[in-house]
């Protein structure tokens, strides 16, 4: 194992994580156009880059191992451990290499986040709007009884 190895192994992984970033954003697109009908097979291309991503994790774990242990450092050493451990060009490539992962997964945690959110919107709104349709708006009183939710406020034009 070699440094070049884990630092081939740190771009396969940046890239990963490029390509799930650029799925998130996909799938933020289809729900903000109202495209549905795209959005499993968004879901499906970002479970699979999430997999690949889990993978390379794997992969990337043995490799600094492997360097950890060459460095004289503990095998679970952390990158920002290796780097410091290493010389110039190394040090500097594998902090970049860091900054560039950790840059990644924040954004990657915060459009999660925000798709997320547009979504349980998006069912909120859907389970108010089936509310206010007759035979629909079934829902439960105090009692435990199921009602119907007839006569409630609605965004339908119930005379069309």
């Amino acid at each position: 194992m070699s440094l070049d190895a884990l630092s081939r192994q740190l771009w396969k992984q940046r890239e990963i994580l490029e390509s799930m970033l650029f799925k998130l954003e996909e799938e933020r697109l289809i729900v903000a156009t109202g495209s549905s009908r795209f959005l499993p097979r968004a879901t499906k291309e970002l479970e699979a880059a999430v997999a690949k991503a889990q993978g390379l994790e794997l992969e990337r774990a043995v490799e600094a191992e492997a360097v950890a242990v060459e460095l004289g450092l503990a095998p679970h050493a952390s990158l920002k451990e290796i780097a410091a451990a290493t010389e110039e060009p190394w040090q500097t490539l594998l902090t970049q290499h860091r900054e560039a992962l950790v840059q990644l997964t924040s954004e990657i945690a915060q459009t999660t986040q925000a798709n997320q959110e547009t979504l349980n919107s998006l069912q909120r709104a859907v389970q108010e709007t089936l509310l206010g349709v007759p035979g629909l708006g079934e829902t439960y009183g105090a009692d435990g009884t199921v009602k119907n939710a007839e006569g409630q406020a609605s965004f339908i034009d119930q005379a069309l």
